[in-house]
């Protein structure tokens, strides 16, 4: 698929020139009397086309998705003086992207993979590590995220 950043791409929509291509326009497919490099509504209207008026769909003109999901990872509690957590620490993970997300795993220290459903939260004293992944529904995953956290006592 053509990018649709990419204004060498030219619209005819009337006048005497073509106009640069602009990726938020609707753009229309026919099913005839269209070159297949060209879409209806980069011709439509144009002396080399005249008989260019069957359009069969229209669609909006759509980026390759090719980018993960945006994960966020929030912890809230009570910290001392040295940024520390006291007692404990809830962890909330989100993750969006336009096309769905798939899955949100995290593990925490050594142990399993776990799909992430609702707030963890770490009350063992110690420094902690908390690995996150995510993945779209088009197969786009992030780089696996670590954070590292200490809880001590209070």
């Amino acid at each position: 698929m053509r990018n649709p950043a990419d204004t060498s791409v030219k619209n005819y929509f009337g006048g005497d020139a073509f106009e640069p291509m602009n990726a938020e326009r609707w753009t229309a497919q026919s099913s005839r009397h269209c070159p297949p490099y060209l879409n209806s509504a980069q011709v439509y209207g144009h002396p080399e086309y005249p008989d260019l008026i069957d359009f069969s769909r229209i669609d909006h003109w759509r980026y390759e998705d090719d980018d993960p999901p945006v994960v966020t990872v929030d912890f809230s509690g009570s910290k001392n003086e040295d940024g520390a957590y006291t007692d404990s620490v809830s962890i909330t993970i989100t993750a969006q992207d336009p096309d769905g997300v798939k899955a949100v795993l995290y593990k925490l220290d050594d142990g399993e993979w776990t799909a992430y459903s609702s707030a963890i939260n770490v009350n063992t004293v110690g420094v902690h590590d908390l690995f996150v992944d995510a993945e779209d529904n088009k197969g786009n995953k992030i780089k696996i995220r670590q954070y590292r956290f200490k809880v001590v006592a209070s």
